[in-house]
């Protein structure tokens, strides 16, 4: 026999709306921490270079005509 003086009690639920707000703001955070540290780290690469250039010989001009 229920006893009428006693609230009723409400069954637990789940908010979905601000679970999913706070999954967003988490991935967001991590896509752009990502964007920004990786480019930090880069590769380091040894670029090659010339230990003595040498002068171009002029070159001769062309002239290119397309007919029909």
């Amino acid at each position: 026999m229920r006893n009428w003086n006693e609230p009723k009690r409400n069954k637990a639920h789940i908010e979905l709306i601000p679970m999913i707000d706070v999954m967003m703001f988490l991935l967001v955070f991590f896509v752009l921490i990502s964007i920004n540290v990786l480019p930090a780290t880069g590769l380091k690469t040894q670029l090659p270079s010339a230990s003595s250039a040498q002068q171009l010989k002029p070159q001769k001009k062309a002239i290119v005509t397309l007919g029909e």
